[in-house]
């Protein structure tokens, strides 16, 4: 009997700690869609590297879309209905009616897509696929009146997925390099040339604005050396193969510029 109990109180601790661990990782999860509530409501004072990898890099609009479809702020424990308000769970009975029937954590995925999709210059970088369009589309069936009613902001949202269905989805695109340049600081150009600015553009000037013959001859030179196959040779990691015996080759083909030979083929 002694054990039983030990046993018993030992459970209790183990599934209070349980319990505590899933309610700090919900509020975490809470805070996270915060933040990203944050930055989509922010994109236009982020750097354009920012709103790039939350459409693509990290494609926010789908997470956020499956977020909507699992509803992880909501669940069912002994036939009665639970939500997580205030960094806790809360039983649908016990809610007040300053929590209103949409949680909060809810309302910040919903206005996050919001801000995300519904923006002209975020959109254009967003492809709509055909798998994203359908993700999207059943979305539909969550805008019901009540979500409407304490949303209203989702109404052009809600006309915007509707004109969705007629949409013809886009073939997917490589994404565009977008590099983020570093800020000039005291260690670098701006701290060498400090109160020295309209020095350094007048010693930029001329090979900027008014380039003369002779420093356009030599650029074009540097281009096309760039280019110069005999001085790419140096970087090949072995030696060139011919294509016809496999031994060492040292006259590659005028025509193609790829295959390597051991001497003169005539074709």
């Amino acid at each position: 009997g002694h054990n039983g109990k030990e046993q018993e109180v030992t459970e209790g601790i183990y599934g209070e700690v349980f319990n505590e661990e899933r309610r700090v990782q919900m509020a975490l999860s809470c805070r996270s869609v915060t933040v990203i509530h944050l930055l989509a409501e922010c994109r236009s004072r982020l750097p354009l590297c920012a709103t790039s990898s939350l459409l693509r890099t990290h494609d926010v609009p789908q997470l956020l879309t499956s977020l909507l479809h699992l509803t992880p702020w909501k669940t069912t424990h002994e036939g009665q209905e639970y939500y997580f308000q205030e960094g806790r769970w809360i039983a649908k009975n016990d809610m007040t009616h300053d929590m209103g029937p949409v949680s909060r954590f809810e309302c910040q995925i919903w206005v996050s897509l919001y801000s995300l999709l519904m923006d002209r210059e975020s959109l254009s970088m967003y492809e709509i696929t055909s798998s994203r369009r359908s993700s999207l589309l059943k979305l539909q069936g969550l805008l019901n009146e009540t979500l409407l009613s304490q949303l209203p902001i989702l109404e052009p949202f809600a006309r915007w997925l509707a004109s969705l269905s007629l949409y013809v989805p886009q073939q997917e695109r490589p994404p565009p390099l977008v590099m983020t340049v570093r800020q000039l600081g005291d260690d670098n150009v701006a701290g060498t040339w400090q109160g020295k600015w309209e020095e350094l553009s007048n010693l930029l000037a001329p090979a900027s604005l008014t380039p003369s013959a002779e420093s356009l001859r030599t650029l074009a030179s540097n281009l096309s050396s760039a280019w110069n196959l005999d001085a790419l040779e140096t970087l090949l990691p072995e030696d060139p193969i011919c294509a016809l015996c496999g031994i060492l080759a040292g006259r590659r083909c005028s025509r193609c510029k790829n295959q390597w030979y051991c001497r003169r083929y005539k074709t």
